[in-house]
């Protein structure tokens, strides 16, 4: 079972994770939230930090070591769990499948690690 999970984590790392960033999405949706979204909130460093997250902690896993504590805390959030401020986009994340399509994936992985992380307590 736990090979199982470690290879549908591989097959994720090496396809779903490796796609392109969404800048053309992300960049729409600061312009459409524009007023919104101020300065203060530049959701292409967010996100990166989001992702960059996942595919650490996923590189973490293959590698067959063990993942930082903080890091595995911050694991067991969302997306819009870690960044509140954002979570107006929620009901318009259909409008921007690029970005929609990456934030699912992301998704998908976080969750999976967190299934690996917690079979190996």
């Amino acid at each position: 079972m736990q090979s199982d999970l470690l290879s549908k984590l591989e097959i994720l790392y090496h396809t779903e994770l490796s796609n392109g960033f969404p800048y053309e999405d992300i960049e729409l949706i600061e312009k459409d939230f524009v007023g919104i979204i101020d300065e203060e909130n530049w959701l292409a460093a967010d996100f990166n930090e989001f992702c960059m997250l996942i595919a650490g902690s996923s590189t973490y896993v293959l590698a067959n070591k063990k993942i930082p504590k903080y890091q595995r805390q911050i694991l067991h959030k969302d997306f819009f769990s870690l960044y509140p401020n954002y979570y107006f986009l929620k009901d318009s994340l259909a409008n921007y499948s690029n970005f929609h399509r990456e934030l699912i994936s992301f998704e998908k992985t976080r969750e999976l690690l967190l299934t690996i992380i917690n079979k190996n307590r």
